[in-house]
């Protein structure tokens, strides 16, 4: 089951948004992977959408509202999505590690800049997704690298991890409709 990507981009100048646009469908057709891509020119635009985003690509400069501000909100909110910071400047590195951005790019600087930033927060979703288990001991999140492979036995299901396992009662057909790809 093949998941569809979420992309917000905020620029206020519609010259960059058309850029960023243009670069992540580029992207996201080289790896055959479905996205809906949102794009806004104001920070208080992106805040108010009720969209769950997987990357959000933000201009630091924004018109009415900055986009560390537009972070710091959205981070308070406990809102997902991997922050890419695009600008051009390079004095404000620092404060984008304050709202724990992934990356800080350069408007000046290469489209390979953008994709291999992109690879990287694909990568990194990938690596971070998992399902939880509510198991006969106990309940717990597992990441889907954890799992080894699963067993039917009966009405439960033997969840084999990486340094042990987990018995859950739930159906084999029940859980497949919970993995992606990778299993």
């Amino acid at each position: 089951m093949e998941r569809t990507l979420k992309i917000a981009i905020c620029d206020d100048e519609q010259t960059y948004l058309d850029i960023l646009e243009d670069e992540c469908l580029r992207f996201l057709e080289g790896r055959n992977q479905k996205a809906q891509i949102f794009c806004f020119q104001r920070g208080e635009d992106l805040l108010s959408s009720e969209d769950e985003f997987d990357i959000i690509l933000l201009d630091v400069e924004l018109q009415h509202m900055d986009g560390f501000s537009v972070a710091e909100e959205w981070k308070n909110r406990q809102r997902p999505g991997k922050i890419i910071f695009i600008t051009s400047h390079d004095e404000w590195v620092q404060r984008a590690f304050k709202v724990q951005a992934f990356r800080y790019l350069y408007k000046s600087g290469s489209g390979q800049d953008l994709l291999e930033a992109l690879e990287d927060a694909l990568k990194d979703m990938n690596d971070n997704e998992g399902i939880v288990l509510e198991g006969k001991e106990e309940s717990r999140f597992v990441y889907f690298r954890e799992i080894r492979w699963i067993e039917a036995l009966g009405d439960e299901i033997a969840v084999f991890l990486v340094g042990g396992h987990l018995i859950v009662r739930l159906s084999l057909k029940k859980i497949e409709g919970c993995l992606d790809e990778r299993f």
